[in-house]
Parts: C-alpha cells; structure tokens; sequence
C-alpha cells in the first residue's frame, strides 16, 4: 500500500512540474485547463515573433514591431540554407492587413495561440515550420492551426522583400 501512495504522490508531482513548469526557452505546450479561453491560459504580452522554416524554404527570422503600426522589421538569420544578417522592413497595405492584425493581436496577448491539443508530425522528410511568440529569451509555440495559417503570410512578405 505504502508503495502504491508514493507511486501515485511521484505522478502527481510529475504532472504538475509538466503542466506549471513547461515554459522553457525552447517551447511551450498547452495544459489541461478547465477554462476553455485560451488567451486567459497564457498571460504573457510578447516582444516578438519568431518564424522559423526548415527544409524547404529553408529559413529563420524575428518580425518586430516599430513605432509605426504598418511597418514591421524582419530581422534574417538564415534564409534558403545561408546564414545571413539582414534587415528588411515589412509594410502593411489591403491585402496584408489580417496578418497584421493577429501579429498585432498576439503580442497584445488578445489572440489564442495556444490549441486544445498539438499533433506531432513523425514524417522524416519535407518541410517544418514553427512560429513562437517570444518574450525576452523565452519562446512560446504558437499551435493554433487558424493563427499558423495566417502568420504563413509573412513568409510570402519576406520573399517579396528580396525580390524588391
């Protein structure tokens, strides 16, 4: 019986450093919650957003905002396999205005970015991509597929800085 509490006290202890410990400068994933507001998990306002592709397409950039709300600075790292260091500006019109709106939305904390569950891709070929939200040193992955879906737009935006 003695043996069967400590085993039960070691994976509670276990899953709680699992659930309240998780954030690490290299990812966080979502807990059980019983409250389904995701935002109100997470109550961190952000400096950033960093995306970063591998394989194809193969890149790594931070987007930070500026003092004016329609221009964007993308720091590259590396882009399509070189390691570089550049700057480019990313300007806001019509047809990129969503995206905008959920960078803008996620560092004001007032977009989930969290999902209920996260699936991880086994395959060994092709192409990875994760966006994080980061405060500081420490990033936050972004798994909401609807918010992934749109912050793809930024990858499009950078390509059409380099081809400017």
């Amino acid at each position: 019986m003695k043996i069967l509490k400590t085993a039960f006290l070691v994976t509670v202890f276990l899953f709680s450093v699992s659930c309240h410990g998780n954030k690490t400068s290299v990812k966080t994933e979502p807990c059980a919650s019983t409250n389904n507001d995701k935002v109100a998990q997470n109550k961190e306002v952000y400096d950033f957003i960093q995306i970063e592709r591998r394989g194809g397409g193969d890149k790594l950039f931070n987007l930070y905002p500026t003092g004016n709300k329609d221009t964007l600075k993308a720091e590259i790292f590396r882009y399509n396999f070189k390691s570089i260091d550049e700057t480019r500006f990313i300007v806001n019109n019509a047809d990129r205005d969503s995206a905008f709106s959920v960078y803008y939305a996620i560092l004001e904390n007032k977009r989930a970015i969290l999902a209920d569950s996260v699936s991880k891709d086994q395959s060994l070929t092709g192409t990875w991509v994760h966006y994080y939200a980061v405060k500081d040193t420490t990033r936050t992955e972004i798994t909401n597929k609807e918010v992934k879906d749109i912050l793809i737009q930024f990858e499009w935006m950078l390509k059409d800085a380099f081809s400017e």
